[in-house]
């Protein structure tokens, strides 16, 4: 095929190329039971890659069952908790405001994907799982002891909003009380492996879950009414 006829059929490939489908909008009710199905699994909270890689993990796979494709992300999280917006945040992000690797330690957050929607089923688990005394917040200039995280606004049970609603204000480096940021990725990912990933984690018994919940809250049926 000389240059004239590869142009050609590249012009006629992209004549042809089919759009990239539309993103399913998914009503708030079944957005709710879906986020009830990932939540309703419990784990090791010492699993490597940390709660929200498996609740991230495991919500992916639910969403690919029900014909939604999303896609993992990682990156950085902080979330406005209180009035002070230094001491009241729970942050998983590295002093550059973005998820990164430090010292071998995972400094950052997994959440998922779909059209322009993030979606975060460890939100409920933010607090529950922290230690009192990372509950105590520090300056991240001097170290210094900022106090307890006063806790007005409790994360909801899952975040499932449009990406813009939690994409950083320029000049502001925590967000409104009650909303979260969704930052970027600095260096090098994790090391998890696909071993790893296996040995943390009982999919015939997911399976047996999804099944279930599928049923029982007829995910499938009422998502095919909106598709």
């Amino acid at each position: 095929m000389n240059r004239h006829q590869r142009r050609k059929a590249a012009k006629l490939a992209r004549r042809h190329k089919q759009p990239d489908p539309s993103p399913i909008i998914i009503p708030d009710d079944l957005r709710r039971d879906i986020a009830q199905t990932v939540r309703d699994v419990e784990f090791d909270t010492d699993a490597p890659g940390g709660l929200c890689f498996y609740r991230a993990i495991i919500g992916w796979k639910l969403l690919r069952l029900l014909g939604i494709a999303g896609k993992l992300c990682l990156g950085g999280m902080i979330y406005r908790a209180g009035p002070d917006p230094r001491r009241d945040v729970v942050a998983f992000l590295g002093p550059r405001g973005v998820g990164q690797m430090i010292d071998g330690e995972l400094v950052g957050h997994y959440w998922i994907e779909h059209g322009d929607d993030i979606i975060d089923f460890s939100a409920g688990d933010w607090r529950g799982y922290m230690s009192p005394e990372l509950e105590i917040n520090l300056d991240p200039d001097d170290l210094s002891d900022l106090g307890p995280i006063q806790w007005d606004v409790e994360p909801p049970e899952y975040f499932w909003l449009p990406s813009k609603e939690a994409w950083p204000i320029r000049g502001e480096a925590t967000p409104p009380l009650g909303r979260p940021y969704y930052t970027g990725w600095a260096g090098a990912p994790p090391s998890l492996t696909l071993e790893e990933i296996e040995t943390s984690l009982d999919w015939k018994t997911l399976a047996a879950h999804f099944r279930f919940n599928c049923q029982h809250y007829r995910l499938k049926e009422r998502l095919s009414e909106v598709v």
